[in-house]
């Protein structure tokens, strides 16, 4: 729960300085700051996947979930939704902030998005902290320019945070104990390779639609589970 814990904090934190402080970071230093959590989410990313095991399953897992997450289209839906919040934001803006219109927006801002679920999975599975430390960079200062516009319902949102990603941590610390040790490895591999994507789109280079991916985090505990099964049965037939 130390992810969760410091996340939620720093959306406190920010949106304190927002009602504080306006403007408090110019656009050029905020897209700097941006630029250097997304060069240290890329590089996160690649030690989380070197932490796999069945690289090969791993390859497996990615195809069958970024199959299923196209055909569902996560990533049309989610930025539909962002779509359809940056409107509403746009507006409340210009009409006045409201508390719980600031609630509202800021608890599916920070909740939405493959970070939140990788993040707390990862926290949940191997007790690392590291994606949601970084989401909590990201959401801190996110949360400053959110209650500098919307005002104090921002800061509620941080219990939206507290419960939905640690109920996820929480989880997966439950589904933990009853997994093996090798497919942990290779879930959190698939978590890296996630993160990794997130530090792609964060850099500004060829866009990754990441939660269309979302899939294979359930992708790859069937398939580690029946491949040695599965490869028995071909062995024993050529």
């Amino acid at each position: 729960m130390t992810g969760t814990l410091v996340n939620t904090a720093t959306i406190v934190i920010g949106g304190l300085l927002g009602l504080t402080f306006r403007n408090l970071l110019s656009e050029k230093s905020q897209e700097t700051l941006m630029q250097g959590v997304g060069l240290f989410v890329l590089l996160y990313g690649v030690k989380q996947f070197l932490g796999g095991q069945e690289f090969v399953l791993i390859l497996l897992a990615m195809i069958i979930g970024g199959l299923i997450g196209s055909w569902i289209d996560i990533d049309g839906r989610i930025k539909k939704l962002e779509g359809w919040l940056e409107a509403r934001f746009s507006a409340t803006a210009a009409a006045g902030s409201g508390i719980g219109k600031g609630f509202i927006y800021a608890s599916l801002v920070f909740g939405i998005g493959p970070m939140a679920i990788t993040g707390a999975i990862a926290d949940g599975l191997s007790g690392d902290s590291g994606i949601l430390l970084t989401k909590a960079v990201i959401d801190g200062i996110a949360a400053t320019a959110f209650a500098a516009a919307l005002g104090p319902g921002v800061l509620l949102s941080a219990l939206t945070i507290f419960v939905y990603q640690g109920g996820i941590t929480l989880l997966a610390a439950s589904v933990q104990n009853i997994l093996p040790g090798p497919i942990v490895l290779d879930l959190t591999a698939v978590g890296g390779m996630l993160v990794f994507g997130i530090g792609v789109n964060m850099l500004g280079w060829k866009p990754i639609r990441v939660p269309n991916f979302l899939p294979a985090l359930f992708a790859v505990i069937p398939i580690e589970h029946w491949a040695p099964a599965v490869i028995a049965f071909f062995s024993r037939i050529f």
